[in-house]
C-alpha cells in the first residue's frame, strides 16, 4: 500500500494521508485527515474514499477543495482539533470521523517504514 502525507494549508496544521487500496478493494483511494500535532493519535478527524479512477489529478483536485474547506473552519478547541464544517465532494464517499473498517489497522503516523515527510498538494504523484 502506498501512503503519502500531504500538508493542508490551514491555520491549524492538518495532514491528509492519501492511501491506495485496502483489504476490501485494492483500487480504492482514501484521503484521511488528522491534526499533525495531536497526541495521542487514535483516529481520523475525517475520511473520504473513492472506489476507483481517482488518479493523481483527481486526488489533487479533491485535496484543494478539502484544503479550502478546512482552512475556513478548522480549529483547535477545548476538546482538541476539529475540521469544522466540511463541504461535500462529488464522487467521494464521506466516512466521517473515526476509523473506517476497511482501513482499521492502518495508522500511518506510527509507521516504521521510513519517514513520511509531508509534501505539498502540487507534489502529489500516485504513480
Amino acid at each position: 500500500m502506498k501512503i503519502l502525507a500531504v500538508r493542508l494549508d490551514a491555520p491549524v496544521h492538518f495532514t491528509a494521508y492519501v492511501l491506495n487500496g485496502d483489504e476490501e478493494q485494492p483500487e480504492r483511494t482514501w484521503v484521511c485527515v488528522r491534526a499533525a500535532d495531536s497526541a495521542p493519535a487514535v483516529s481520523w478527524l475525517g475520511c473520504w474514499s473513492r472506489d476507483s479512477g481517482a488518479g493523481s489529478e483527481g486526488v489533487k483536485q479533491f485535496l484543494e477543495l478539502l484544503s479550502d474547506s478546512v482552512s475556513s473552519g478548522g480549529t483547535t478547541g477545548p476538546y482538541g482539533p476539529t475540521l469544522g464544517r466540511v463541504k461535500p465532494f462529488q464522487g467521494w464517499d464521506s466516512w466521517g470521523p473515526g476509523i473506517p473498517r476497511p482501513i482499521l489497522g492502518i495508522r500511518p503516523w506510527e509507521t516504521k517504514i521510513g519517514d513520511l515527510g509531508e509534501i505539498s498538494i502540487g507534489d502529489l504523484n500516485l504513480s
